[in-house]
């Protein structure tokens, strides 16, 4: 009876070590990929308050698809970079958590970016017009939306390619 009890005892001490470990063990890289880390070899504009150029800048960085039209949709989205919720939030886009009812809260503006491609683009197919996309998933309430947009699409890649073609190390003429 006593060596029963003491192989219980062992058996029990033995499964919760090995069930809290596994449990760690399993656990220990669940949310990894949810944090952004900036790293030195992030380019350095990242380290700045965001504006249109840097954000242009970034996604086209991280290979987004479509740059142009996503910083487009930031200026409106944040007024410009200017609205209450953008400042105190980071939201750029304003990004809706339909869950708690109510808007994200980022720590840094990156984080937003991140968000969007995470809870937006994952809805994305590669190759899928984008303006087709944003009114499949009906991104906006606002009919003129897509115009406006476009509009702004136009305008930052005129900037932006113009930019790109006259610096000497993006290999333009």
């Amino acid at each position: 009876m006593k060596i029963r009890g003491v192989i219980l005892i062992i058996s029990i001490i033995m499964g919760l070590f090995i069930g809290y470990s596994s449990h760690h063990w399993i656990h220990q890289y669940r949310y990894q990929d949810e944090s952004v880390t900036l790293l030195p070899e992030h380019p350095f504009y990242l380290l700045e308050d965001v504006n249109e150029e840097v954000l242009y800048n970034t996604l086209k960085h991280y290979n987004f698809p479509n740059p142009a039209i996503i910083t487009a949709q930031a200026i409106i989205e944040s007024g410009n970079f200017k609205s209450r919720l953008c400042i105190e939030n980071y939201n750029l886009f304003g990004l809706y958590n339909s869950n708690k009812m109510e808007y994200f809260k980022f720590d840094s503006w990156i984080s937003c970016v991140f968000a969007y491609k995470r809870y937006i683009l994952n809805k994305y197919e590669e190759g899928e017009d984008y303006y087709g996309f944003l009114q499949r998933i009906n991104y906006a309430e606002d009919p003129e939306y897509i115009s406006k947009v476009k509009t702004l699409e136009n305008k930052i890649l005129k900037k932006y390619e113009t930019k790109e073609k006259s610096h000497p190390l993006s290999g333009g003429d």
